[in-house]
């Protein structure tokens, strides 16, 4: 009798599912953001033909488009990227081409959660270094590379932004932690899901033609807002990327997601407009939230270019998934993520109607803990 695979069966996934949030006036859980598109990408939907949705995918604009719009940072070629279903498509391909059964992959915590599950599930030895919160989860290059060194993994994944905390992490130190991992032989990949919330001067992409076994993966579902098209990319150092090459399914990412990606890279305002308004939005929330009547609340290391944050309360007997769900606020349990407990929450930073609402209930809710 065929067996499901035993480890598979009994492994529980850290997702994002939990309790029901339908009732909640204020959604911050899901990494959606809420800013209007570029009409000339609803327009472009609109113009897309027949003979575009019958065809297989195979033609290299995109390809050339993320050349050029790389190209004040690095000098990309068709073959140093590959397009996925979303960038987790990507990454986990990239766990098969470095790990598995046998091999090392090092990470932090808290970081993305299906990431750490994908480690788990293929087999790898997954091991994270985890954020101090005495230091307010603040990201620790020098401890981090220390960890690199004793640990001595096959793959380091590095989150920039971080996600839950949002906290970026400086290109130089990037650049360290790729230095310490060549010395121990192990390859990285920077998973820049949120990478249009932080300066272009600031991705690992300028990196991969200048190491020998770098990788970074992005996506169209975050800062451009169009998560249901399922559009990611990975850029690498041209050898590797031939390799990765050999475990992508052919024709993959679709035509019409691949029309809507460059048109929404031909609108160049679109993100410098997001991370203004996202900075706009961080600094309101943040001040609110020293105010007299919102005090219990902590808020992990963060960057106000970007519209997650990472909220917590000392009380580690607080659920405060719960406790928000109960005012009417939507958000994502610390118990989705290593190294947090339930007492903490991702918090998504919606648009700026909606933030006076997610203040009045965030009263609510200190009330209910004190």
């Amino acid at each position: 009798m065929a067996r499901i695979n035993p480890y598979i069966e009994n492994y529980r996934l850290k997702d994002y599912a939990g309790m029901d949030t339908s009732h909640c006036v204020v959604d911050c859980s899901l990494g959606v953001n809420p800013q209007p598109l570029p009409p000339s990408v609803m327009e472009r939907l609109a113009r897309i033909s027949e003979e575009t949705v019958k065809a297989y995918p195979h033609d290299l604009r995109l390809l050339n488009a993320l050349c050029r719009h790389f190209s004040p940072v690095a000098d990309l070629k068709p073959e140093n990227l590959l397009l996925g279903n979303g960038s987790f498509d990507l990454l986990s391909h990239i766990n098969l081409l470095y790990a598995g059964p046998g091999r090392r992959i090092l990470s932090y915590a808290p970081q993305f959660s299906a990431y750490a599950d994908n480690a788990h599930l293929i087999g790898a030895d997954y091991v994270f270094y985890p954020l101090d919160r005495r230091k307010n989860y603040a990201f620790d290059t020098d401890a981090f590379i220390t960890c690199l060194r004793e640990r001595k993994p096959d793959l380091v994944c590095v989150e920039n932004p971080n996600n839950p905390t949002g906290q970026v992490i400086a290109s130089a130190d990037i650049e360290r932690i790729l230095q310490a991992a060549d010395e121990v032989g192990a390859a990285v990949v920077v998973d820049e899901a949120y990478g249009e919330y932080m300066p272009m001067e600031n991705s690992a992409i300028q990196f991969v033609t200048r190491y020998e076994h770098v990788f970074v993966t992005r996506t169209f579902s975050k800062g451009y807002g169009m998560a249901g098209i399922r559009l990611g990319y990975a850029a690498g150092p041209t050898e590797a990327m031939g390799q990765l090459r050999k475990l992508i399914t052919p024709y993959n990412a679709g035509t019409l997601p691949r029309e809507l990606a460059m048109e929404i890279l031909a609108c160049p305002d679109y993100t410098a407009n997001l991370c203004a308004a996202t900075e706009n939005l961080n600094r309101r929330f943040l001040t609110a939230l020293r105010e007299s009547g919102l005090q219990k609340f902590r808020v992990a290391a963060t960057s106000l270019s970007t519209p997650i944050n990472l909220l917590y309360v000392e009380n580690e007997d607080v659920d405060l998934q719960r406790v928000l769900a109960d005012v009417g606020i939507a958000t994502v349990s610390g118990l989705s993520y290593d190294n947090l407990g339930a007492n903490a929450v991702r918090i998504m930073i919606g648009c700026e109607d909606k933030l006076d609402l997610l203040l009045e209930r965030l009263r609510l809710a200190a009330e209910h803990l004190s």
